[in-house]
This record gives structure tokens, sequence and C-alpha cells, in this order.
């Protein structure tokens, strides 16, 4: 996280703090399993003097269909670590950002892994999003991600950053 004094991710005038710079959660989650409609939160501030921001929040939040869902985001854990566990009623699915890939665990503990392909590196997907998003400049392909997608994500780390001052849940 640094010493907190220069880097916008620690400075809550720059917009810093984890529920906005670490909210690529809130995106992908509504994509996988729908639209989040609220929020509670319960944070933390682990990290020293020198920082206004929230350095750790736990975020629970409820989608349209019903699910649940429960996001821990930091900037204290090292090495840092993302994983994703979906749970549901034929199994559970578990990704870990270290690895690279994905466990399905089916009721009778039947088990199937994914992995990234040979030589996959995560600076792939970087490259590929720029590449993408140069050719959506040209118009010669339509961004995957819009405005109104950044926007949602933007509503949604707002209304956990208000359930955390307001220690109640937000509906979005």
């Amino acid at each position: 996280m640094g010493d907190g004094r220069y880097d916008y991710s620690t400075r809550r005038d720059l917009g810093g703090g984890v529920l906005l710079t670490l909210s690529h959660p809130f995106d992908y989650l509504r994509w996988i399993v729908g639209e989040i409609v609220r929020v509670r939160v319960a944070q933390g501030d682990l990290s020293g003097p020198e920082v206004n921001i929230e350095a750790t929040a736990q975020v629970t939040v409820e989608f349209d269909n019903g699910a649940l869902g429960s996001i821990d985001l930091n900037y204290i854990e090292h090495p840092p670590c993302h994983t994703l566990r979906l749970v549901g009623r034929k199994g559970v699915i578990v990704w870990d950002q270290k690895d690279d890939r994905a466990i399905l665990c089916a009721r009778g503990n039947t088990y199937k892994a994914a992995s990234a392909p040979a030589g996959f590196t995560r600076n792939d997907l970087i490259l590929d999003e720029m590449r993408h998003f140069i050719a959506c400049l040209e118009r010669r392909e339509t961004s995957h991600c819009g405005m109104q997608d950044g926007v949602r994500a933007l509503e949604i780390a707002l209304a956990a950053r208000r359930s955390a001052e307001e220690g109640r849940s937000i509906d979005v």
C-alpha cells in the first residue's frame, strides 16, 4: 500500500479506499450472478494515521434473484489474495487468482479443474484489454463493458461507502 501519503488509493480526496479502488468484484459478480440490489458494509481501518480512507471492508450484497454474496476487500493482506467461491445447489466453483485455475466440486464429490491455457500470463489480460480498447476507439469492435457498467459499479461502491458510514443496509 506504500506509505499512504502520495498514492491516490489511500487518499479519500483522490477517490481512494478499498470500496472505490477494489470494486471489480461488483462488476464480475453482476455478470455472473445478477444485479446487485442491496449492500451492507462493515469496515475497519488498520492502515495507520496517515491514511484517511477505509483500508478494509466486508461487503454483503443481495442480488435481484435472491442470491447473497460476501466480498472481502482490503489493503492489508500480504501477499494479496483474490479468490472467488460460487456456491450453488449443484456444487461449488472455486477460483484462485494466484493459480489461474478454477475447480468445480459437484455433489457426490466429482471434481473438475480448468486452468489457464499454457503460456498464459496475467499481462495477457491487460494487453488484450488495451487492444480491445483501441479497436473500440477505431470503431472496429463494440465495448464489452459499457459506460452504464461503470456507472453501476460506482453506484454500488458509493452505496457501500454510505452503508459503512450509516451502519445500515442500503438499496442500490
